[in-house]
């Protein structure tokens, strides 16, 4: 089901890749129904990707009015309607405005079906089939390249209009999401959803996947982001940095001059193969790549592959750059290097496909918060739509006034500056966890230099912390001493305490609820709010995660009787070497403390004791024996 949903991809890229076995026809006299100028046809190549800079903002309000399914049915919809209005097109303003409508539809589906697609993917294989979205990018391509080859400029437009009606009618039988069933509080239909993505029937199961959407959608709810905070603090203006500059380095590479104009690019190198046989090598070569990046990114680290990729951009581009040169310029007989041109695009392809086309989205989804990832994601695909109308636009301009090798030439110059950038500015975030990443942009880690290792202990005033009837409330402060065993107290320097995991004792009473609240340091003042909600017979134990800086922290038991059983460590490294370098990554630290307490504000803790037993009394019963529950606690 997860391959039919990515034919939207498919149906998506054909709107783009159409330019290019197209532009030959339509700017050659008698050779299609219309005839445009050369920079009537850059204006048709390039302005889907205006359209689609708008896509991510329009979709936004969509999927949550429409949901994931009717907003992709609506776009292909719209894509037919487009398709029709180009097939009957005698007249350069309608082409172009159909194209402008198209390319909305291509933002709105690159901003809906990543989402779509992880939320209807089990864990285990949600990276894997996202990433078949570049996959099936490439088909698009290879079809467009194909068809343009040997059919009609009005036959090749049927063929691109058949994809989405395709999509369309075998989309209509897939199920919505069920995170915006679960979001939009039908429970009965997201179970069934569930299970017919799932494949399978195992209630404990599927019940526990609709308790961690429920779950997700409320942290959603209480922690929204905002284009303000986006653009707020200062280690979110660096991961917008990052992100930018891995959109410039990939949209600055030239892959879509290259993808768009392949066909006239080949035409005028005089080139030893067809340009319609050298466009199909090219999109076969695309297509066998992104098949190996999967497994590629597996064996290697990703910051690795960028450089590759970087390395091969920059050699590719350039030795076409020359080419072009001797051969325009110098006007130097080049029959013996007529092999070139194709040579250094199929290096290009590999390179890019391996590299920068698929894994500055992987990078980007990782950095920024989750608060502000979607927001955050938006504002990268805008920005890379913007890169790519004003290049692909601007191409045929530059190329006619100075020639097409200081085009190339550039594009390898953007090969090796990314070069630099990968190998010393941007943080490796492989095999990290998304807390570790975030602290390494924070500096909390990566800027603090330390005089001796970091000591890491097990604290055991936290590891196996009971809180019931008899005890509701216990503190976590490293300077008061807890026990008389507590081994921590003789290492100096910063104290870390993770909470990873908050289980109901044997002994609870069936049916009751029970709610723990945290109550830790804030900028302004300390903050309250809730922690877990446990419930024995239907939720025994919850996985939490959760990381403290700074001490003192109090649990309480504010409602219920328990036992409740925390577990996690206490870290403690060296505090030396914190300069003033290290004031500004504090101060954002405590911005985004700020924004926790505002949207605690917003929400008091009792409505949302409410809403986290409400969702728990609706679980299906999950009994642990007592034996297995003691196990876990201690």
């Amino acid at each position: 089901m997860q391959s039919v949903a990515n034919l939207c991809a498919t149906a998506a890229t054909c709107i783009m890749s159409w330019s290019s076995p197209t532009l030959p026809l339509i700017t050659t006299p008698g050779a299609a129904k219309i005839y445009v100028t050369q920079d009537e046809g850059s204006w048709i190549s390039s302005i889907p990707a205006l359209g689609a800079c708008l896509g991510p903002f329009v979709s936004g309000g969509l999927v949550d009015c429409l949901g994931r399914k009717r907003t992709l049915l609506s776009t292909m919809l719209l894509f037919v309607i487009t398709w029709a209005v180009i097939y009957f097109s005698t007249n350069f303003a309608v082409l172009l405005c159909a194209r402008f409508t198209a390319g909305l539809g291509v933002g709105c589906v690159y901003a809906t079906l990543p989402m779509f697609v992880a939320e209807i993917s089990p864990v285990k294989l949600r990276g894997a089939l996202v990433s078949l979205l570049q996959l099936f990018d490439c088909f698009a391509y290879l079809i467009e390249y194909i068809a343009g080859s040997y059919v009609s400029y009005e036959n090749l437009i049927i063929v691109s209009a058949a994809l989405p009606l395709l999509c369309f009618f075998t989309f209509v039988c897939i199920p919505e999401s069920p995170y915006q069933l679960q979001n939009k509080g039908k429970e009965k239909k997201a179970l069934k959803a569930l299970h017919f993505f799932r494949g399978h029937t195992d209630a404990t199961k599927l019940q526990k996947d609709i308790n961690e959407m429920q779950a997700s959608a409320e942290n959603l709810k209480n922690n929204k982001g905002s284009v303000l905070k986006l653009f707020s603090g200062r280690s979110n203006l660096k991961v917008i940095y990052y992100s930018a500059a891995l959109c410039i380095c990939q949209q600055g590479s030239g892959i879509n001059i290259v993808t768009f104009y392949a066909k006239s690019i080949f035409k005028e190198s005089g080139s030893t193969f067809s340009p319609n046989l050298s466009s199909v090598i090219i999109a076969a070569v695309m297509t066998v790549t992104a098949a190996l990046t999967s497994t590629a990114a597996k064996i290697f680290r990703i910051k690795h592959l960028l450089i590759f990729s970087s390395v091969g951009i920059a050699f590719s581009m350039g030795s076409l750059g020359t080419y072009f040169y001797v051969k325009d310029e110098l006007l130097l007989n080049v029959s013996a290097f007529k092999w070139v041109p194709v040579a250094s695009l199929v290096c290009y392809i590999f390179a890019y496909t391996i590299g920068f086309g698929p894994l500055i989205w992987v990078i980007t989804s990782e950095i920024f918060p989750s608060h502000l990832k979607a927001i955050g994601c938006g504002f990268t695909a805008s920005f890379c739509w913007v890169l790519t109308f004003l290049l692909t636009r601007y191409f045929s301009v530059i190329s006619e006034s100075f020639g097409k090798a200081p085009v190339f030439w550039g594009c390898s110059c953007v090969g090796i500056l990314a070069l630099f950038f990968v190998i010393f500015s941007l943080p490796e975030t492989q095999g990290k966890s998304f807390q570790e990443i975030q602290d390494m942009i924070h500096g909390i880690h990566g800027n603090v230099k330390k005089k001796e290792p970091a000591k890491n202990t097990v604290d055991p005033a936290i590891n196996g912390l009971t809180l019931d009837k008899n005890k509701t409330t216990d503190l976590w402060d490293p300077d008061v001493k807890n026990d008389a065993n507590d081994s921590t107290q003789g290492y100096r320097g910063e104290h870390t305490l993770l909470v990873k995991q908050a289980v109901l004792g044997p002994d609870a009473k069936e049916g009751e609820i029970n709610v723990v609240e945290v109550e830790a340091m804030g900028y302004k003042s300390d903050v309250k709010y809730p922690i877990t909600v446990l419930k024995a017979g239907s939720q025994h134990q919850s996985l939490l995660d959760l990381l403290f800086p700074d001490p003192p922290v109090t649990f309480k038991l504010v409602r219920g009787s328990g036992p409740i059983h925390l577990l996690g460590n206490h870290s403690v490294g060296s505090g030396d070497g914190i300069g003033e370098d290290d004031e500004d990554e504090i101060e954002d630290e405590f911005d985004e403390e700020e924004d926790i307490e505002e949207a605690h504000d917003k929400n008091s803790v009792a409505d949302k004791k409410r809403k986290l037993a409400q969702s728990n009394s609706n679980a299906k019963p999950n009994k642990r024996s007592k034996g297995t529950a003691e196990e876990v606690s201690s």
